[in-house]
């Protein structure tokens, strides 16, 4: 089953715009899409401490602390419309 849709290709490149790097917005995606740490590491195939670590960097730079700022970011972000 593929996690990733054409919306989510969408949110994933206004991620990179705020700063994230393609891998960063990737786990921030799932994350923020309500997976917990270990269902995202296992849907990305990488390691629950991977995720996070890439986690701590990723609400460092988007001035965040929580899961749930990151889900209502990633929700925010896949309502707006689209920009070319």
């Amino acid at each position: 089953m593929a996690f990733f849709t054409p919306a989510s290709d969408i949110v994933q490149e206004r991620l990179i715009r705020l700063s994230l790097t393609k891998g960063q917005a990737r786990i921030a995606m799932a994350v923020g899409s309500g997976l917990s740490s270990k269902e995202a590491a296992a849907q990305l195939k990488l390691t629950d401490g991977t995720i996070r670590t890439v986690l701590k960097a990723v609400y460092e730079r988007l001035g965040i602390t929580r899961q749930s700022q990151l889900v209502a970011l990633v929700t925010r972000l896949g309502a707006l419309p689209a920009q070319n």
